[in-house]
């Protein structure tokens, strides 16, 4: 009786031991559901260590199990049912994991391959971690849901390339995250692709862009998207956003090109960057909001010619007032080691406005040197001006009408000189430091 009871212990808690299963396709199909598809001749179970070699095609399209999945070399397995991993599930290299329809759990995913969501068809991935190190695709893919606790974690080297309408969408009581250090994108071919819902929480460290006639949806207070310090949005769609949004990045509108990026609801900058590239006074990078921006942070630009009058370039543009734009009050941009320019940066109540306001022919080092101010600026009836004449030969102020007249000039013969309008009429006019001949520097003064 004694002995009995020994062996029945040891029947009860002898753990169950992972079998192998090596995908062979002997059936003569792709169906993982064939037992002679299968080394082990049986299907794969909750405990099978399960491996879909180099080159092969399996189809699962009724419930699925397996404690650890291997999808090594070219191989490819398309999900059209509900597929379980306990563990590990594993997407090699080249390999393809097909997601159409049905449901997808697993305790992590490392996919360095390609995952692919494709098919209208309805999907949900429960209490999964994505560890994303390649390739994450959304083609026609419609809502993908979200269940339990699911994190997405793009890697540096990762790519979720969007072209779909649809989204990922975490249910009520759901605990869904996506954290980018790779490329989210979102973009068009051969038409408009239209809208993607984030209903998660989004905290991006690198690029989500979107292309033009496509948007990405923010759109519920239970989730919060978070552009960190590191982070960039760029591109030249839509981010709709009503969900709780904290932007300490860097906003791009058109990327690496010129382009306008539109903003609807929200638009925030939490001390981080707008970098505008300007190509012309008529070609510039603009930002286009639906809302009241709150804006505090820096302008970091990208001038691509040398102007060679002033302009004014709008870079922003709001339907309802600016609630708060805080920037630095004047830009210093570096054309080439001996000339610069600067922009005044102007907030009105429903636009941002950079304002070229002097052109330097000199270096940053040498300009210092100068200690050249013309103040105040605007001028009523006199102005101080100030210049260090022991760096320069016989300066003197050249002032120019608007139409580009000489209407007076001003000789500087000690470090202060003040500037009397006499007879000038009220407008804008353009002033050049000259030294023996030669522009040092062009200016805007209003009277």
């Amino acid at each position: 009786m004694k002995l009995f009871f020994i062996l029945f212990a040891l029947l009860v808690t002898t753990p169950t031991l992972a079998q192998s299963h090596i995908f062979t396709g002997d059936g003569g199909t792709t169906d993982w559901h064939t037992t002679l598809n299968w080394n082990a001749n049986s299907v794969p179970s909750n405990t099978s260590t399960v491996l879909i070699p180099d080159g092969f095609e399996v189809n699962i399209n009724a419930t699925a199990t397996s404690q650890a999945l291997t999808l090594s070399g070219s191989g490819t397995l398309t999900l059209e049912a509900t597929l379980s991993v306990s563990e590990i599930f594993s997407i090699e290299n080249v390999a393809v994991f097909s997601f159409e329809n049905g449901d997808l759990s697993a305790g992590t995913i490392e996919n360095n391959g390609t995952m692919r969501f494709s098919n209208p068809e309805f999907k949900t991935i429960a209490n999964t971690i994505i560890n994303n190190h390649s390739q994450m695709n959304f083609i026609n893919s419609n809502i993908v849901n979200l269940s339990g606790t699911v994190t997405i974690n793009n890697d540096i080297e990762g790519t979720m390339d969007i072209l779909a309408n649809g989204g990922l969408t975490q249910e009520n009581g759901a605990a869904a995250t996506l954290i980018n250090d790779g490329v989210v994108r979102k973009y068009t071919e051969n038409g408009d692709f239209g809208s993607f819902y984030m209903i998660l929480d989004v905290v991006n460290n690198h690029i989500i862009e979107i292309a033009e006639d496509s948007q990405y949806l923010f759109l519920t207070p239970n989730v919060s998207f978070h552009n960190t310090s590191t982070g960039i949005l760029a591109g030249t769609g839509v981010f709709d956003i009503t969900s709780p949004f904290l932007n300490e990045g860097t906003v791009s509108p058109g990327g690496d090109a010129i382009g306008e990026l539109r903003f609807i609801n929200t638009f925030n900058l939490n001390g981080g960057v707008l970098e505008i590239d300007i190509e012309s006074p008529t070609a510039f990078d603009t930002i286009v909001v639906t809302g009241s921006p709150d804006m505090e942070g820096s302008i970091l630009l990208d001038v691509s010619y040398f102007p060679e009058d002033f302009n004014m370039s709008t870079i922003l543009t709001s339907q309802f007032s600016i609630t708060n734009c805080t920037f630095p009050s004047q830009i210093k941009y570096d054309i080439d080691d001996a000339s610069f320019f600067v922009y005044e940066v102007v907030c009105n109540e429903n636009a941002l406005i950079l304002d070229l306001v002097e052109i330097y022919f000199i270096g940053v080092d040498a300009y210092n040197d100068l200690n050249y101010s013309i103040t105040p600026n605007p001028i009523n009836q006199e102005a101080l001006i100030t210049l260090n004449i022991s760096q320069v030969n016989a300066p003197q102020l050249v002032i120019y009408s608007m139409a580009g007249k000489k209407v007076k000039t001003v000789l500087l013969d000690s470090n202060t000189t003040i500037f009397k309008r006499d007879s000038l009429a009220d407008g804008v006019y353009f002033v050049q430091l000259v030294s023996e001949g030669k522009v040092i520097s062009t200016e805007k003064i209003i009277l």
